[in-house]
């Protein structure tokens, strides 16, 4: 099989093959999949998707744990480790925020896999695609270079930039 993926209204695909990442603004787009087999009979399909920061996404997250009918004590637990997670994603470091994901979601499989599994599927599901989109996506900055002051350099004796 051939996978051709689309952005909307782009004629040339930004990719090939099963699996694909593409980092896309925060909003709303639509990914078209276009699937050929070697007879050339094709397959369409198009999905609209909505892009969020990481902030909101784990915002959401928090809502959805609040709302649930896991027990109060294990919801504030659950919170608490979201609220680090939040607190870090704002700042955009990246690993930190995944470090706080991955508590989050060990909590879940210890105290709400058993008896609520949908929830602890879903919100470990919700965790991950945050932590990843978060790794494929935000570029950490970059690190300050050194920058020659235009000083001497007394090792060469020379005046010109250090190599």
């Amino acid at each position: 099989l051939t996978y051709l993926w689309f952005d909307e209204l782009e004629p040339v695909p930004f990719d090939s093959g099963v699996v694909t990442t593409n980092c896309y603004e925060v909003g709303t787009h639509t990914i078209t999949l276009i699937v050929e087999d070697s007879n050339g009979l094709t397959g369409t399909d198009s999905k609209t998707i909505e892009v969020l920061t990481a902030p909101l996404a784990i915002e959401l997250l928090i809502e959805k744990v609040n709302q649930s009918r896991v027990t109060r004590s294990i919801k504030r637990e659950l919170v608490a480790s979201l609220r680090v997670a939040l607190n870090q994603s704002k700042a955009e470091k990246i690993r930190q925020t995944q470090q706080a994901l991955d508590v989050f979601e060990k909590k879940v499989r210890a105290k709400v896999e058993q008896n609520w599994r949908e929830n602890a599927r879903v919100w470990i599901k919700w965790s991950q695609a945050v932590s990843t989109g978060m790794e494929k996506c935000i570029k950490p900055p970059r690190k300050a270079k050194d920058h020659w002051d235009g000083k001497k350099d007394d090792t060469k004796g020379n005046g010109q930039e250090p190599n």
